[in-house]
Formats: C-alpha cells, structure tokens, sequence
C-alpha cells in the first residue's frame, strides 16, 4: 500500500479516559447496585471512537492521503486479534459446559458478533436491563457492532462530502442533530429499539466527529479556558455516574451527561490539570490501554458464572471473575493484539488470517444455532426427565396463547416477555365464565392446568402484578365484575405471597385487606379458593434436569423447612380466613411438592419447573389434576366426573 494514514499524536489522557470508562461499566455488570449507572461507560467509548476516527479521516481526506482499504485493514488488525480469541475461548467453553439450549443461544450471539449485527438480534429479544441479559455471553457486543456499523457509514459518507466540497462540520452535524432527535423519538415508543438502534445512537460518535473538526480547523473555540472545560466536562460525567439508573429512559437526554462530559474533557487537551494529573495517572493510562480485551473477557466470564450457578453468583465470585479478565485482557493485549496490529511481518498473512478467523468461527456459531445445540455432545447430559424445551418461558406462553383466548388482543411482544400487566384469558372463546382464578403471574400456572383438565368449564384468569386484594386500585375493578357475575361461582386467589404479604407493621394493613376481600366474594355467594404457594426453590431447574456440567452434581431437591418458614406468615392469614366461612377453602399446594422433610421440583421423570417459582406445563396440568381430585366442589355438575 502506498497510502499511510495519518493519526492524531498521542494523548494519554484519552487513554485515561478509556480507564474510567472500562472501569465504571464493569464495575457496573459485576456490582450493579454499588453504580446504578456504569453503563454509560459505553457512551464515553462512543465519543473517543466518533473523535479519533474523524481525526484520522478528516485529516487524511483534507491532505489527499487517504485509502479506504487502508483504514479498513487497521480497523481489522485493530479490532478483531482480541475479538477472534474471546469468542473462540467463549465456544469451546461453551462446546464443553453449556446445555443444548444455551449453546444454541451462545451460537446465535456469537455469529451475530462476528457478523456485527448482535445489536439487531439483542432489538428482536429483549433489553439489555432484562434479568434474561445476564445469561447472554456475548451481550456487551452490541456496543462493538454500532462501532463498526459507524465505521462503515461514516468514511464513505465523509469521502462523499470531500469530493462534493460540501462542509464537514455542517453534514456532521445536521446528521448527529437527526440522529439525535431520532433517538428522542424513537425512545417513546421503543426503548429497547432507542438502546440498539445505530440510527438513534450514531450521534454519540457524531459528537467526537465535530469535536475532531473543531479541533483540526476552529482550534481556538476550546483552547482558551482549558482547565474550566476538563472541570465542567468532569462535573458532567459525576452527575452522570451518580444520577442515571436503568429505570430511566435511557439514551434519549440523558445520554446528554456522558457525551458532553467527555467532549469537554477531550476537549480541553492533555495539558489542562484535571487531564495531566487524573486522566494521564500511570494505573488510569494503563487501565486505558487494555480496556478494549478488558470489555471482551469481562462479560462472558460474569455471564458463564450465572449460567454455571444457575443463579446470581455471590459478590466474591464476581470480583475474581473481574481479577481474571483483568489478567486475561493483559495477556491479550500483550502476546495478541499488539503483535498482530503494530508488527508489519506477514501481515497481508495476518490480515487474511483474521478475516478467515471471524468467518470461520461465525459460520461455526451459526451451525451449532441451526443444529439446536449439538446436543449430541457429552456436556451436561440430560436426566431421565422428559420434554427438552420445559425450562422455557417462551414454550409456556406460545402454549398459553395457543389455547386459550386473551380478552384483548395481545401483542406479540409482551406473549414473549411474559408481560403481567392487565392481562386476562378463558379457556373458552365465549359464554359465560364459570370459574374466575385472580392474582399475579403465580395464578396462570393454576389457570392453564385447571383449564386443560376442566374442558367445559370456561375459566378466566385475571393477572396483574402486586397483591390481588380488593383494596388494590389494579384489581379492584376485576372484584366488582366478578361480584356481579352470577355465573361466576367459585374464584380462587393466588400470588406469590412471598414478595406479596409485607414483613413490616404493613402486614396488619394487608390481613385486613385481605379480610374484606374474602368476605366481599363470600356475601356474593361465590366460594373462595386460596391457594397458598408452590415451593420457591433457591436454584433454576437446569440443575435439576442436567447433571455433569463442569463435574457439578444434580440438585432437585432442598429442605422444606425453609420453605415452610417462609410461608408462616400467609398460612396463619389464610387459616385465619377459612375458619370464618365454609365457603372458604385453602388449596396447599406446598404439600404437592413439599414432605415433611424435602420439596422437590420433579417427581416420576417429569420436571414440574420452569424457573425456580413457577411452574412449567408438567407442572401446572400436575396441580391441576391434583385440585380436582381433591376439591371436586371447584367444578359444576358436569364437570365432577373429570378423569382423575
């Protein structure tokens, strides 16, 4: 090639920079409620990429020595060396620990990581604060693939500008205020789209392109009051760390903080005392240099352990994981990315060899997704527990829209995401209901078995989240239809009592409530069924249903005295209750799944659980049937010769 591209001199305090940024989102994914808002460390990412890319191919346009296939050949030996080696450690982990279900899962990320695009497929399933999020390895390249995405539209858009001697400084920033603004737009009516979205994050980056310009052309603008600049940008950033949490609609404004933060910082230069004596420390500088393989190891190794654990590991575990990334991103950059981006022997070999790399892992990736796991593998075999996909959220509600019918229309979305609020479902399309079961999402797992087993009945179920007494504004509506209902004559009452009945003085408040609500339905005439809870299991059923993962032995099984402790306190409400009317009756469902000594979430082959508190299609028909043949009054006349 005979084109080299000129780069901007070095800057430690960018590099610095870099070291706050990696520092905040990992400390973020490993402790999230010690900094609510790490994850803004991505936006200062964005805004020194959008600067020291521009930088390059501003100057590199304005001086005639810029070549497309050189920028995108360092793009390459830049970003791929500690790419490649992450994602093929992450599948042949994944080859030898996963189950078939999360290996399809890992495979399907992994080639969206290698074709760019894993923040398009992350838009299709869920949100990056989705608790799901925690079980995706390669999650954090969503970030990776708006980057690359940029670095694809932005040369060729910036090339055409050139040859059209149009104004950089005006196409960048009419460009970054739409893309802006779409991100505004966008955020009220999608926010997951808002989060992945390139067209609505592209300003980000956009805003290091005019700080590049500025720099390059209108140098004065920023180097008058340089150390005001490092301290207000400084500021911006505090507030940003200590102000944004998930539960705010983010980017949109907020993104604002971050972005204008490190514009000022980067704008004041490396001889502004906030920048020299902070961002230019030896830790802060060195922290810097490895954060790009720092960002590559630390998530597939926080997320492998929640996979592994089956739940959230304790904090210890966590900040080793951090420990080891930290070694794994030095060792990486040292033996591995420095040697394949600053050595020029071999390297039209290397640059081939990288490119092969990617496609060759992504095209692998992509047939271990296509093959459901390569569940002839020996990793994590499977017990002698039937139905493959039981553990699975998305199975339960395909199967709950498949066969009964919403009272509204559903979207798509929220069957998928399992969405609580104001839904509503009988088993038959029309007549009158004849059975009405009210609570949380613990009372769809009564509705789908009773409505299996009780095909003449039609049964309706009213979900919404929080404790369903009549006292609570979300159900109180659905108690007064059901009060005037006549043809409704049992209703039965389910939640999670767990994180339903307060533990404070507020539990007087809720027995009361609860009180009037029985009675109400009672004077009604209706017979009233509460149930008190199926076990709440301290570990997700992949322990239960595989065994041999990483030499982890089978768990499905715990003491049911924790169990019982826990319920102490809606058992002695419930009681309470029953005792005053015969028309009340108490459904314990603990004792279908609980002895006097263990609870166990599988009996006779067959697992009952989805998740570690609610029930799968096993076990939902399971306590279905053992309701009817225990409280045959639950049903009409027609109905009480139900095979039992």
């Amino acid at each position: 090639m005979t084109n080299h591209l000129a780069h901007p001199k070095y800057r430690p305090d960018i590099d610095g920079l870099r070291g706050i940024a990696i520092l905040a989102v990992v400390w973020y994914h490993a402790f999230p409620s010690a900094l609510r808002s790490g994850f803004i460390g991505v936006d200062i990412f964005f805004v020194i990429s959008g600067f020291l890319i521009s930088s390059i191919i501003f100057s590199n346009l304005e001086h005639n020595t810029f070549s497309y296939i050189e920028f995108y050949n360092r793009r390459i030996r830049r970003i791929f060396p500690a790419l490649l080696t992450v994602m093929v450690a992450s599948f042949l982990f994944g080859w030898m620990a996963l189950t078939a279900d999360e290996f399809k899962e890992l495979g399907k990320h992994i080639a969206g990581g290698a074709g760019f695009i894993t923040n398009f497929i992350l838009w299709s399933e869920s949100g990056y604060f989705d608790a799901a999020a925690e079980t995706k390895p390669m999650l954090h390249l969503w970030s990776l693939a708006i980057e690359e995405q940029f670095y694809i539209f932005w040369p060729i858009l910036l090339g055409f500008t050139w040859r059209r001697n149009w104004s950089f400084l005006r196409t960048t920033t009419l460009i970054a205020i739409l893309s802006f603004a779409t991100s505004i737009i966008l955020i009220q009516q999608d926010a997951t789209g808002a989060f992945y979205s390139p067209l609505a994050r592209f300003w980000e980056l956009m805003v290091g392109g005019l700080l590049a310009y500025i720099s390059l052309h209108k140098r004065g603008l920023i180097s008058r009051h340089t150390n005001l600049q490092s301290m207000f940008g400084f500021v911006l950033l505090v507030i940003g760390l200590v102000v944004i949490n998930r539960q705010m609609q983010f980017p949109g404004f907020w993104a604002l903080l971050p972005v204008f933060g490190t514009f000022f910082m980067i704008s004041a230069g490396p001889s502004a005392w906030l920048n020299q004596h902070l961002l230019s420390s030896k830790f802060l500088i060195w922290v810097g240099l490895v954060s790009y393989p720092f960002y590559l190891w630390h998530w597939p190794l926080l997320s492998f352990a929640r996979i592994i654990e089956s739940q959230k590991p304790p904090l210890v575990v966590n900040a080793f994981m951090l420990i080891v990334a930290l070694a794994l991103a030095w060792l990486t950059y040292k033996y591995i990315e420095r040697p394949m981006r600053f050595s020029l022997s071999y390297a039209r070999l290397k640059l081939i060899g990288l490119v092969t790399g990617i496609v060759l892992i992504g095209a692998a990736s992509f047939a271990v997704y296509i093959n459901n796991g390569m569940e002839f593998r020996k990793a994590a075999p499977q017990l002698n527990i039937t139905n493959q996909g039981d553990i699975s959220h998305d199975i339960y509600m395909k199967y709950l829209h498949d066969n009964f019918y919403p009272c509204t229309p559903l979207k798509a979305r929220e069957i998928k995401m399992n969405a609580l609020e104001n839904q509503c479902f009988h088993s038959k399309n029309s007549g009158n209901t004849d059975i009405a079961i009210v609570g949380d999402s613990h009372s769809q797992q009564l509705f789908t078995g009773l409505a299996t087993i009780a095909k003449d009945q039609n049964i309706a179920n009213y979900i919404k989240s929080g404790a369903p007494t009549i006292d609570n504004e979300k159900f109180k509506g659905i108690y007064e239809t059901l009060i005037h209902s006549p043809s409704i004559k049992s209703v039965i009452i389910s939640a999670y009592w767990g994180i339903r009945v307060p533990a404070n003085s507020d539990i007087q408040q809720f027995e009361d409530a609860f009180k009037r609500t029985v009675d109400t339905l009672v004077s009604a005439n209706k017979s009233v069924y509460i149930a008190d809870d199926v076990p709440n299991f301290s570990f997700d059923p992949q322990k239960c249903k595989y065994e041999g993962r990483l030499g982890l032995r089978n768990q499905c099984s715990e003491s049911s005295e924790k169990f019982r402790s826990e319920q102490k306190r809606m058992q002695r409400i419930i009681k309470e209750i029953a005792n005053r009317s015969a028309q009340v009756h108490l459904l314990n469902l603990s004792d279908y799944f609980c002895d006097s000594e263990q609870c166990s979430m599988a009996k006779d082959g067959l697992l009952f659980y989805r998740d570690r508190n609610h029930l799968n299609l096993n076990g939902s028909h399971y306590i279905g049937k053992r309701i009817v043949k225990e409280f045959p009054g639950i049903l009409t006349e027609t109905e009480k010769s139900v095979p039992r």
